[in-house]
């Protein structure tokens, strides 16, 4: 199935590059955003959960880039999973949303619980 989802947001991100739009393409004009269902699918576990941004939305993020938020990287081991999470290090994905708003011109400091913190500032162009 993820193969599948990928294969669709990689049509509908060709579909945008290939069409003009003033000086750059449609795809310059927005963000299109791909969550995966599960970070590590095996463990079916949350953390880590990959994101994928296209397109730069007017220029407010910036493109062609990994970016790596949060300091936790024990979590990426499927074969030992943790029975339970401990959240230190990890960052929630309300701050991806409030980055979202904010790209969209949606001047938000949060979303959702204010104790989830801001908007990601390593997401700007």
């Amino acid at each position: 199935m993820e193969r599948w989802y990928v294969s669709q947001f990689a049509y509908l991100v060709n579909r945008l590059k290939s069409i003009r739009e003033g000086a750059g393409t449609l795809l310059d004009s927005t963000a299109v955003v791909f969550l995966a269902c599960q970070g590590v699918a095996g463990a079916h576990a949350m953390h880590p959960l990959p994101c994928i941004v296209a397109g730069s939305c007017g220029g407010f993020f910036k493109t062609g880039r990994f970016v790596k938020v949060g300091t936790r990287s024990d979590l990426l081991a499927p074969e030992n999973p943790p029975a339970k999470i401990d959240h230190s290090g990890l960052v929630p994905h309300n701050r991806f949303l409030a980055s979202l708003c904010n790209a969209m011109g949606v001047p938000v400091t949060g979303y959702g619980e204010p104790r989830y913190g801001g908007p990601l500032e390593e997401l700007r162009g």
